[in-house]
């Protein structure tokens, strides 16, 4: 039911609510000129950090090349108007600025306002980057400078094999791109469902190396890849190592062609940001090095385990994904006992708390992928083998540094030592 005033109450009644009305409205309007005086103060104070923009560096192409050649270059990102250089981390990688050529004038040309033909910058969209002979192989740092300043870093690998660009169409057998065996491809995975192909001509015997450098390089692509031979028959796969990189080897069982099928896994993502280098090559790979670490300045006899070690050996006994290793003993100096500021590999926050040195095998097809050794402030002790029960514990002394190795599955190492009450 609606309240009404009535007319012997509509006098006074009706004062008292012009009154508070007029009241509201007045309250009203001097709130909203402070809100207008605050925004005004508001937007006249500085605002915290640059309003300018960053230059953003998110793709290199080819993120790589061969040491002592020269390869064009081309990137994507953010900001990056008026290119003026590529910086490396290593001095003997330089860069130069290619301008793109300007389109011819038309038959009949236009009068235009404003800047006239020949007057602006020259449009930069490339740069060719020299890589110097003496460039150690390896992931160094690239950034791309500007006006606005310096941008975040990227990987760019300096390799010893050939370099070769993916050329499309490659998506099926019949469009498999030819490659020569100890060959590196620059390629992405332009959408999900790419799937590329690599054809090569292999050798009955042969152990190649399937390696797809990825998530090592920056890059986005979780990297699958499987190896087929002429009648379809799949000789090797692999996914899922060291992050989203792959590798994968096999032994070639006849003379022939031989076919590298490589795919994002679960087929969900594709762009210019998943981009890869795929090596099939018979260089060595070191899957892995006992002990891992030495002592400083002390030489040191270690067993390197891995595919294609010169002078390597099969040992049924050490299998790495189905895949049989070879391994060979080496004598290693013991380094100098400083950090791994010049390893060459993936450096992941944990490691870069470790010092040590880079270790590297070559043989006739080039150089291996770089393995980091370990070096102990302490005395170094090996685990000997036989310590996989409180009862038969190894017996250490203290201060010393183990260099471990689970041989199997469910492997436990047991270690004992004598201390002090307070110690």
């Amino acid at each position: 039911m609606e309240s009404e005033i009535s007319p012997l109450q509509e006098g006074p009644a009706m004062l008292a609510y012009s009154l508070s009305l007029s009241t509201v409205r007045r309250a009203f309007a001097v709130l909203v000129l402070l809100l207008v005086l605050g925004a005004g103060n508001l937007q006249a104070q500085p605002r915290l950090g640059s309003n300018l923009p960053a230059p953003r560096l998110l793709t290199v192409m080819p993120p790589g090349g061969k040491i002592g050649s020269t390869v064009e270059v081309t990137f994507t990102g953010t900001d990056l108007e008026e290119p003026e250089q590529l910086l490396f981390s290593h001095p003997g990688i330089k860069a130069e600025p290619l301008a793109t050529p300007e389109p011819p004038p038309p038959p009949q040309p236009q009068p235009q306002k404003g800047r006239r033909r020949g007057m602006g910058k020259p449009v930069i969209s490339r740069f060719k980057v020299t890589l110097a002979a003496n460039v150690p192989p390896g992931i160094h740092d690239v950034r791309f400078v500007n006006k606005w300043g310096v941008s975040n870093p990227r990987a760019f690998v300096a390799g010893d094999l050939n370099e070769v660009l993916e050329k499309e169409p490659n998506n099926d057998v019949e469009q498999a791109q030819r490659v020569e065996i100890n060959s590196t491809i620059n390629g992405s995975m332009a959408n999900p469902t790419d799937v590329d192909y690599y054809v090569f001509a292999g050798k009955k015997g042969q152990r190649v190396v399937f390696s797809c450098l990825a998530s090592s390089i920056d890059s986005r692509f979780h990297a699958g890849l499987e190896v087929y031979d002429s009648k379809g028959k799949q000789l090797a796969s692999g996914r899922d190592y060291n992050n989203n990189d792959a590798l994968t080897d096999c032994f070639l069982p006849d003379d022939g062609d031989y076919y590298v099928r490589l795919y994002h896994f679960t087929h969900t993502q594709g762009s210019a940001e998943h981009y890869y280098r795929l090596s099939i090559s018979t260089t060595p790979w070191i899957d892995a090095v006992f002990p891992s670490a030495v002592e400083a300045g002390k030489a040191t006899s270690v067993t390197v385990y891995g595919r294609n070690l010169p002078g390597g050996q099969l040992d049924p006994s050490t299998v790495a994904d189905d895949h049989v290793l070879e391994k060979i003993t080496v004598n290693l100096p013991g380094g100098s006992g400083a950090s791994p500021v010049g390893f060459s590999g993936l450096m992941t926050p944990k490691m870069a708390a470790i010092d040590g040195f880079e270790f590297r095998l070559r043989n006739d097809s080039g150089w291996s992928n770089p393995f980091l050794i370990g070096l102990a402030r302490a005395p170094l002790v090996l685990d000997k083998g036989d310590n996989d029960t409180p009862e038969t514990a190894q017996v250490v002394s203290v201060p010393c540094e183990i260099a471990g190795h689970l041989e199997k599955l469910r492997d436990r190492d047991w270690y004992s030592f004598t201390a002090k009450k307070g110690e």
